[in-house]
Parts: structure tokens; C-alpha cells; sequence
């Protein structure tokens, strides 16, 4: 297999999951993930992982995309360096997954470090880049109920003023907390001394939330899980599908 042809599957990839094709994007990576034939730290390498992980959060694979992100920021973290701006993107991304999987914790603390690293000056961060980390760690805490999300979204707006996205960040703090995350959050607020704990209202693993609910979803903007929706003819157009061979990874 030449490169050329994979390094084309993997831009194909890449632009069929931005412009709502993720299952067709998700085949071609997965189609150009063993044939790469180079080391995981090869560019083509490092991107055919990263459109893979994106392929696999656009169809609602939270658990496999975490994996994939996982993957690529212990990649990147050899390549550019720990608190590199790529490593610290890649984090952020896991986060997400891990956060829309009810994760919640661990999300929340990851998010955390990227935040205190990239304050810190570690990331060489654009105020731009920051006023997004900052919009989506608020996020996440309110779509957890944690206190923690309103001053996280003043800190936002404050940054936002200098970069003209101050309104932008105002509108998303105005929305409702994502209801869908409710059923499978897993965040433990803090309780006044004395009160007895409530009954847990989280499902187990054997619900729906635990059995894979999340199969064949897309993330919304604001990381809530929304049902597939087909395109108007239901099926993506045969030229969007790859080489036969690639059914045995899916």
C-alpha cells in the first residue's frame, strides 16, 4: 500500500467527520490505521490516531475514542513534551470523553491540571485557546451540578472581553445543564456535615448508560449526547466507502 493512498484516506477521513459524515470518516481512518507502515510517532501516524479518535467521538464511541486520545497524548507527550500545546489539546479532548462516558471525576481533574498547566504558561496558550478551556471545564461543572461552574464562566467572560467573545461565552452560560448527562453523571458534590447521603439516582452498570446507550450518537456542541441522525437518504453515497478490507475492524 502506498503512502500516498494513505495519507489520502486520512484527510478523506478527516474531511468527511468535519462535514457530517463521521461513520463514512470513522471506516476510512479505521481503513488507514494498520497501513501506515511507519512508527506511531511519524506525522501520518500521530494523524491517522487523531482522525480516528475524532471518527469515534462524531459516531458516539465515547469509550474507544477516550482510548484513542489516551493514546495520543502519551504520543504526543513523547514528541513535543508533556505541557506541549498538541499533548495538552489531546488531554482536553479526553477529558470530554471521559466526561460524556459519566466519568465524571477523573474528568473533571484532568480538565483541572490542563487549566493549571496552561495558566502557568506551560502550554503557551492563546487567550483565545483559554477562554474555550475555561468555557468547556464550566461546563462540564455545571452539567454536574458543581458550584464550581459559575466562577469558572466569570473567569471566562473576564478573559473573553480582551478577544471580543464575551457574548459568545455569556450564551453558554445561559443554557440549561445538558439533561441527558444527569442519567449517567457520576460526580460527587460535596454534602453539609451532618446530612445523611441521598439514595443514588445514577444508573448502574446494567442500565442503559452502562450497556452502551452512546453507540451511534453524535456530541453536541456543548458535549450532550444526541441520537444519529441519517442523512436525508439514509446511507452516506457509496464513494464514500472504502476498500472492503476495512469491515474487520469495526
Amino acid at each position: 500500500m502506498s503512502s500516498a493512498a494513505v495519507d489520502a484516506a486520512v484527510l478523506y477521513a478527516h474531511v468527511l467527520t468535519s462535514t457530517g459524515h463521521p461513520e463514512a470518516g470513522l471506516a476510512w481512518a479505521m481503513w488507514a490505521r494498520p497501513r501506515h507502515g511507519r512508527g506511531p510517532d511519524d506525522p501520518v501516524a500521530v494523524r491517522t490516531l487523531g482522525v480516528l479518535a475524532a471518527s469515534l467521538h462524531a459516531t458516539g464511541r465515547l469509550r474507544a475514542a477516550a482510548a484513542h486520545y489516551r493514546e495520543l497524548a502519551v504520543v504526543l507527550a513523547g514528541l513535543d513534551g508533556p505541557d506541549a500545546p498538541r499533548t495538552l489539546a489531546a488531554r482536553a479532548d479526553l477529558a470530554v470523553m471521559l466526561h460524556a462516558s459519566g466519568d465524571c471525576d477523573t474528568a473533571h481533574a484532568e480538565l483541572a491540571a490542563i487549566v493549571q498547566a496552561q495558566q502557568a504558561g506551560m502550554g503557551h496558550v492563546t487567550d483565545f485557546a483559554m477562554v474555550k478551556l475555561l468555557t468547556r471545564q464550566a461546563r462540564m461543572y455545571r452539567d454536574c451540578a458543581d458550584a464550581r461552574a459559575a466562577e469558572c464562566f466569570l473567569e471566562a467572560v473576564a478573559l473573553a472581553r480582551a478577544v471580543g467573545l464575551a457574548e459568545q461565552v455569556r450564551a453558554v452560560a445561559a443554557r440549561a445543564p445538558c439533561d441527558r448527562h444527569r442519567r449517567i453523571c457520576t460526580h460527587r458534590r460535596p454534602r453539609p456535615a451532618g446530612r445523611p447521603p441521598a439514595p443514588s439516582q445514577h444508573p448502574t452498570s446494567t442500565d442503559e448508560a452502562g450497556s452502551g446507550w452512546q453507540v451511534n450518537a453524535h456530541i453536541a456542541a456543548d458535549g450532550c449526547p444526541l441520537r444519529h441522525r441519517p442523512d436525508s437518504g439514509g446511507r452516506v453515497a457509496s464513494r464514500t466507502t472504502p476498500p472492503a478490507d476495512h469491515c474487520g475492524g469495526r
